[in-house]
């Protein structure tokens, strides 16, 4: 599939060694085309093109839902392309977080994603209370290595009732780790909490079954292993328990029931699907990226990615057990994605000289280097170039 796709090139015309899917993926070369389609409508329809009897914009976003579906194990009418991944995420836990005098507490793993703490944080103070008091944190584990299921479980009973809402990554950005998802929405049901996930680095990269699993929510966004380009369309999903409910939610006329959305009365009807978080009419031209790169998902499967993704991590963890480099990574498969990451004292200077070598990658926490091996494009024999530069900078 690595034909499928735009690869960096350096001032020589030489192609880079690109392992920076979990930041942001490569452009499928099939996006030009399909921005082009949407550009030359607007030129030729103008308005009349939110109607076109082949190409309505007015239902475009309905598009990502068999593709996304797909990719988080869901039903089709439980997910919607719409907004970015923080915007999402605050929509959502106006919903889901409803604390009471008992039930209060979030929990959460202390090297969450900053904007998701940010969320959190206001969350909990439009609600007049005390971050300090609600946020609960499971600590960092020992040595930057994988979060234990068995602490995480402890931590859930422990604040049993109090609990109201577990938001966790699918997979945490430092480490690489996939966490147990179905276990987590488990332990969390059984208290009584609400359990969601943010799915930033999940989506496209491991395999899940949202509804079979009974996620109340998640959120995602689409420019890393999706590949939909900078900024591109976040996503949602809102297990289908919850969508016949009368919830108490944030609305937009684009949330509204389709049927009535023009008749301009001043009451908001939902429309019965994960749409209903929608705010205002999608742009077209970055869903046009964003069907684009989730059409190359749909000439695969989920299942022969991994496996595919299995290939290259096995061979890039051998190669780094080899030079002595410590992977915080966890080593098991089924609890790691693409990503591999690295701990080195001179992770700075290592991260600069692979740049100037023509080697991707990002660093973290000034002392961790994350690579992703993302298996729509990178190959074996990159990561044999990589290993052997490495060496010879050690």
């Amino acid at each position: 599939m690595r034909s499928n796709y735009h690869i960096p090139k350096d001032s020589q015309g030489r192609e880079l060694l690109y392992f920076a899917g979990h930041s942001l993926g490569l452009q499928p070369k099939t996006v030009q085309r399909t921005v082009d389609r949407e550009l030359n409508q607007w030129a030729r329809s103008g308005v009349e093109g939110h109607f076109d009897a082949e190409n309505a914009w007015y239902t475009y976003h309905e598009r990502m839902r068999e593709p996304l579906s797909k990719l988080v194990g869901s039903q089709t009418h439980e997910v919607a392309a719409l907004n970015s991944l923080s915007v999402n995420l605050n929509l959502l836990l106006t919903t889901f977080y409803r604390p009471t005098t008992k039930r209060y507490k979030i929990l959460v793993e202390e090297h969450l994603f900053p904007s998701d703490y940010y969320a959190l944080e206001q969350q909990v103070k439009l609600h007049g209370l005390s971050a300090k008091e609600c946020i609960e944190f499971i600590p960092w584990p020992k040595e930057n290595k994988g979060f234990s299921l068995e602490i995480i479980r402890d931590t859930i009973n422990t604040l049993g009732e109090s609990l109201a809402l577990i938001l966790l990554p699918g997979v945490q950005y430092i480490n690489g780790q996939c966490f147990p998802m179905q276990e987590l929405v488990e332990a969390g049901h059984k208290v009584g909490s609400i359990v969601g996930f943010d799915l930033a680095h999940a989506i496209g990269n491991v395999e899940m079954k949202l509804h079979e699993w009974q996620v109340d929510f998640a959120c995602w966004c689409s420019y890393k292993y999706l590949n939909s380009g900078p900024g591109g369309p976040g996503g949602i999903f809102v297990h289908e328990k919850h969508l016949s409910k009368d919830l108490t939610q944030m609305a937009g006329w684009w949330g509204n029931d389709p049927n009535g959305r023009f008749t301009m009365e001043k009451a908001f009807v939902p429309v019965s699907n994960a749409d209903r978080f929608q705010m205002s009419n999608p742009s077209i031209l970055a869903l046009a990226a964003h069907e684009a790169s989730l059409a190359e998902f749909d000439k695969t499967t989920i299942q022969d990615l991994r496996n595919h993704a299995k290939s290259l991590t096995d061979l890039a963890l051998n190669g780094f057990k080899n030079l002595d480099i410590n992977v915080i990574t966890p080593s098991d498969w089924d609890t790691r994605g693409n990503q591999i990451s690295i701990e080195m004292s001179n992770a700075t200077a290592v991260h600069k000289a692979l740049r100037e070598e023509g080697i991707i990658c990002d660093l973290r926490d000034m002392n961790i280097l994350r690579l992703a091996f993302c298996p729509m494009y990178n190959k074996p024999e990159e990561i044999a170039l990589m290993l052997d530069r490495l060496e010879t900078l050690i």
